[in-house]
């Protein structure tokens, strides 16, 4: 299992304005890229955040929006203080 701490965005193309995850730091200060935290969860390795006193899960899905074929988020639940894009950015 590996904490994502830190995040890096980029702007999600499209009609939409919106912001997509780029790469990601974790608890011991490796950074990863998108495309490498993606591979890793479908191989079946875990990432997740903390926040408001709550752990979420990071999953991979699909942007309805832009030609981002997949990128990261985490699962809703009882607080937005957990999600990737209120991590602080690197």
């Amino acid at each position: 299992m590996a904490q994502i701490v830190k995040i890096r965005t980029e702007a999600g193309s499209g009609p939409t304005s919106h912001r997509h995850i780029s790469a990601v730091e974790l608890s011991g200060g490796t950074r990863e890229s998108r495309s490498t935290v993606i591979a890793n969860i479908r191989a079946g390795i875990n990432y997740w955040t903390y926040g408001g006193g709550v752990v979420a899960d990071v999953v991979v899905r699909g942007c309805p929006y832009c030609t981002f074929s997949s990128y990261i988020t985490t699962l809703p639940d009882s607080t937005k203080k957990n999600n990737l894009l209120e991590l602080p950015e690197f």
